[in-house]
């Protein structure tokens, strides 16, 4: 048996895996990934998860089910930076009613999507028109998705700034430095010294906020989440 402070690490062997690997799941559980046919005893086994704690203590730590919103009645969800209390009530829409969120008790992507999208989708267009003005950069349009594995995404040709929605549950610092280092790229293209020099400008102490948002695990969020794949287009407008 192989273990990790405390816990059993899930050993599978699978015809599509090219390489040994080792993950956590959005669950919190560690699992050795193999290419069928490798040869390895359990002591190998144990040596590479032991070699690799660091990694698996940051991986579980942003695991953890705490940092993440919780929709089950009695719940809490931060949305745009305030925390409310979740309700589950039969026969309802999704709504914010004093400090409590009400949703329905049979969850719907569709319909809590459309919701979330539509409180982020007008701060998302004041952020990027924000910063868009005061330092002169510019951008045509502003979109929401639902990657797994991005927080934003600048598209040169278009000039279309995408934000993953996921970020309305997030302290809303993290979603304005994702604004400012999109933008950024309508100047650079790429992860440069003169992109970083730009960022720092725009975002100063950028470095700070980009390492707690590295704390998130996305592929986590989307789970507990549940919003399922596409975005809505949303109704609200950015504020003037």
């Amino acid at each position: 048996m192989v273990i990790f402070e405390g816990r059993q690490v899930n050993i599978v062997r699978s015809a599509r895996a090219a390489r040994t690997r080792l993950y956590v799941s959005v669950d919190g559980e560690v699992t050795i990934e193999l290419p069928e046919g490798t040869r390895v005893d359990e002591a190998q086994l144990q040596a590479f998860v032991d070699r690799h704690k660091r990694f698996l203590r940051t991986r579980l730590r942003n695991a953890d089910p705490a940092r993440y919103p919780d929709f089950a009645d009695g719940g809490k969800v931060r949305l745009l930076g305030k925390e409310y209390v979740v309700r589950r009530v039969d026969g309802s829409g999704y709504r914010l009613q004093g400090d409590a969120l009400v949703a329905p008790t049979e969850w719907d992507e569709g319909a809590a999507c459309a919701f979330f999208a539509e409180i982020f989708c007008p701060y998302a267009e004041w952020l990027a028109e924000w910063y868009a003005g005061l330092y002169g950069m510019k951008y045509r349009q502003v979109k929401l998705d639902l990657r797994q594995t991005s927080w934003g995404v600048y598209y040169p040709q278009k000039g279309l700034i995408s934000f993953n929605l996921h970020l309305v549950f997030l302290p809303t610092r993290l979603a304005e430095y994702v604004a400012a280092h999109e933008l950024c790229h309508s100047r650079h293209p790429d992860h440069s010294p003169a992109f970083w020099a730009d960022v720092e400008r725009v975002y100063p102490g950028y470095r700070e906020t980009d390492k707690e948002l590295s704390t998130y695990d996305l592929r986590v969020l989307k789970a507990r989440a549940s919003l399922g794949s596409h975005v809505p287009k949303p109704r609200g407008k950015a504020p003037r």
